[in-house]
């Protein structure tokens, strides 16, 4: 199965348990998908590839910086 959704292509969605899923895409990483995933918050996480984990724990640590200084 595979389903195209803007971003990337679905190969596959994996039931866990009753409030969790894994979904397996095909992507090119870029900034938009970055910024996509970030809109879920932390009710998703990024398991791989290793680059794309890097990119996402990257720009959380950039957002976290705006606010470390906030009373600034």
């Amino acid at each position: 199965m595979a389903v195209a959704a803007g971003l990337f292509l679905i190969d596959n969605i994996r039931k866990l348990d009753d409030e969790h899923f894994i979904l397996t895409a095909k992507a090119i990483v870029s900034e938009g998908l970055v910024k996509w995933l970030l809109n879920w918050g932390n009710k998703a996480k990024v398991l791989s590839p290793p680059a794309l984990v890097e990119e996402v724990v990257n720009e959380i640590r950039q957002m976290m910086k705006v606010y470390e200084n906030a009373g600034d």
